[in-house]
């Protein structure tokens, strides 16, 4: 049989532990109908010239394992070995092996031309009709399953010698041969060598099988069966005992005993060894098989070989496969038992009232022993706004549900789910907890995030609105300082103007001073002073992601980000960035609210020599021409819950890192994209990091 491969280890590992006695490759496609079974090419040459020796063996051997009267034929083994050796070595070097081997046994037993031409027809044919077939229909090598064995009984045992006889008897009727002649030469051929198919094959296909077999027992039964075909066959009991007694059939019980304690292989050297005793004693006109007739003879003997053979073999298939069922489903509940009480989650087996039947390891170091008696109220006292009753009518009525459990600075997650049985009745209850610590903490900490995000939004709102403010102020301060300073140069030298100067001066002094404070709120508001630093912008943008992740979930928007390479770097702050991404995104998962289909938001990366951009694209309607138009305006927004500042500010801030903000067309949907400077980084480190580093260690 061939080897397994190397590749792909693994897997072949993993396979092998979850099905081993799953079917080799040999018997699959792997296996081509000129390779054969064995690997070791080299070998070739020499199994070939033992080959032509065992055929050559075979058709003398036939020929001399006649009944004593008529000398008809009872075993031809010819076949057998010719579909056996092209079974193993192939079409390559088999069929020049066993047309050799069959032309030198018929002349070594002087046959004349029309015989010896169709025995090597019949030879070649039984070898390639039987091959084929099994290669065909990808038979086990070792016939491990009822259906491999019924598939070699039907097409390796009887087509391939009834087909390869009725070549040889085609060739007989080619040299004008007598038709009754012919007849009962194939006729009698192919009955002596499904008979020796049979006993033959078995251990053909079994010659692989490295299972240890049981030595003492295979012995004893060696022995059984020596004894009893020498009662059998060669007559050692009296002549009265031998006519009345039915010895036929002892041999029965025995080869089923030996199906049941004895694997395929050793069934198969036993009716083997069997056979051989019977031929020999009925060649020799010993046992209850020797009639008057020698058609009878033939007729009973090999009948009953076959009948012995057949059901012996079928019934060892049997049960070897029923002991490999076994065999696994005993070793796969110990991998799920194992795997279970190893696992990280905590399993508990309720019945319907609340007792436990069932409890992990790992769910004794959540669960004492106090609530053995009724987890579920144990539980419902333990989670925060759980009411037993509530908890008892949503599982009545079929409804996971699922509790927090704190325990300490630890939480366990329970998902409890209902089993119905008759009735539709609650019959037990599954719970299954997992520790969320971790989780529950990064959803915290998410949540913090996304509030100072908010906060920050806030500051920038106001922030924009104060620009805004400062920007229409300032037209108006500076008209107010010109025209009260051109009103001071106006008034007359010689007029008595000291009060009125001395207002006008006011004036432009409350003037100058009101632009300055609104020069310094602009500054301040503006968040000029920002830390910009070298940043990746893939995990600029996946920390994004992260920070909307449970809005995304619970609106059902599937959000990705497309694969690139290489990352880009720019510098950045990445807080602002966030503010930008985070918008984006909400943005479009609110034009995607009212949407029925697949709702989807890709995040593309992509950068030139000199930039790089991100792309937020949304599967959802669009924008209107005329929105698109005023989209970066301030107080253009259409929802009516906003100021219509986000993408204003998102503007402003791209702008205040030396990008822009742009609509992209897209078929489908609305593309936003982000553009900012790209950063060069030489050594793979960010000069402020380092100087920070080096402050750090002075």
């Amino acid at each position: 049989m061939c080897p397994q491969g190397n590749s792909a280890c693994c897997y072949i590992s993993i396979r092998h532990h979850l099905l081993p006695f799953e079917r080799k490759d040999m018997t699959k496609r792997e296996a081509t109908l000129g390779a054969g079974v064995l690997s070791a090419s080299h070998s070739r040459p020499l199994l070939s010239l033992v080959l032509v020796f065992l055929i050559a063996v075979a058709v003398w051997g036939g020929a001399a394992m006649q009944l004593s009267l008529d000398n008809l034929m009872l075993l031809w083994p010819a076949g057998a070995v010719s579909l056996g050796g092209l079974w193993l070595l192939g079409w390559r070097w088999g069929v020049v092996a066993v047309v050799l081997g069959a032309l030198i046994g018929s002349t070594s037993i002087a046959l004349p031309e029309p015989q010896l031409v169709a025995r090597t027809v019949a030879v070649l044919m039984t070898g390639l009709v039987g091959s084929f077939s099994m290669r065909w229909l990808r038979v086990d090598q070792h016939l491990s399953g009822v259906r491999d064995m019924l598939l070699f009984l039907a097409f390796a045992v009887i087509l391939a010698p009834v087909v390869g006889n009725l070549a040889g008897a085609a060739v007989h009727f080619i040299y004008d041969v007598q038709p009754a002649v012919a007849a009962s030469t194939w006729w009698h051929c192919g009955v002596a060598e499904i008979v020796a198919c049979l006993l033959l094959l078995p251990l053909v296909f079994s010659v692989g099988d490295t299972r240890n077999q049981q030595r003492d027992r295979f012995a004893a039964y060696a022995c059984a069966v020596l004894a009893v075909s020498g009662v059998v066959y060669f007559d050692l009991l009296p002549m009265h005992l031998s006519m009345t007694l039915p010895l036929a059939y002892i041999a029965f019980p025995l080869m089923l005993a030996a199906a049941f304690h004895l694997s395929l292989r050793a069934v198969a050297a036993l009716l083997f060894f069997n056979g051989l005793m019977a031929l020999w004693g009925t060649a020799h006109s010993m046992g209850p098989f020797t009639l008057s007739s020698s058609a009878e003879s033939i007729v009973a003997l090999q009948g009953h070989l076959a009948l012995l053979s057949g059901t012996s073999l079928l019934l060892s298939a049997a049960l070897a496969e029923r002991r490999r069922s076994m065999v696994l489903q005993r070793q796969s509940e110990e991998r799920y038992r194992l795997i279970v009480e190893h696992q990280s989650e905590a399993l508990i087996k309720t019945n319907a009232s609340g007792q436990v039947l069932y409890a992990t390891p790992s769910a004794r170091e959540w669960v004492h022993e106090e609530a053995d008696d009724n987890f579920l109220l144990w539980l419902s006292e333990r989670c925060p706004n759980c009411s037993y009753i509530s908890m008892r009518a949503r599982l009545m009525s079929g409804e996971r549900v699922s509790y927090d459990h704190t325990a300490g600075e630890s939480v366990l997650r329970w998902t409890l789910s209902p089993v119905r049985g008759e009735g539709n009745a609650l019959e037990s209850v599954i719970a299954v907890g997992h520790d969320v610590t971790v989780e529950c903490g990064a959803e915290q900490r998410a949540h913090r995030h996304l509030e100072e995000l908010s906060h920050l939004g806030r500051l920038s709102d106001m922030a924009q609105m104060a620009g805004g403010l400062a920007h229409e102020l300032n037209q108006p301060l500076t008209a107010v300082m010109a025209f009260a300073q051109a009103a001071e140069r106006l008034l007359p030298a010689e007029a008595d103007t000291k009060n009125t100067r001395q207002a006008l001066e006011r004036v432009v002094g409350n003037t100058k001073r009101a632009a300055e404070i609104v020069r310094h709120a602009r500054n301040f508001m503006g968040n000029k002073n920002a830390e910009h630093r070298v940043q990746d912008m893939l995990k600029v943008t996946r920390d994004a992601m992260a920070l909307v992740d449970f809005e995304t979930r619970r609106y059902a928007v599937k959000l990705s980000v497309a694969p690139i390479s290489p990352v880009p770097w720019a510098r950045v702050s990445s807080v602002q960035i966030h503010q930008i991404l985070v918008n984006l995104i909400r943005n479009a998962m609110q034009a995607m609210a009212e949407q029925s289909g697949e709702k989807k938001i890709i995040l593309q990366i992509a950068q030139d020599k000199e930039r790089m951009w991100i792309d937020v694209v949304d599967s959802g309607p669009g924008m209107d021409p005329e929105i698109t138009q005023n989209a970066f305006d301030p107080f253009s927004g259409t929802r009516g819950d906003g100021l219509g500042l986000g993408l204003s500010i998102c503007r402003a801030i791209a702008e205040s890192h030396g990008g822009s903000m742009s609509l992209e067309p897209v078929e489908k949907g609305t593309c936003v994209r982000l553009t900012l400077p790209l950063e060069v980084r030489d050594d793979g480190y960010d000069d402020d990091e380092v100087a920070e580093l080096f402050a750090t260690i002075a």
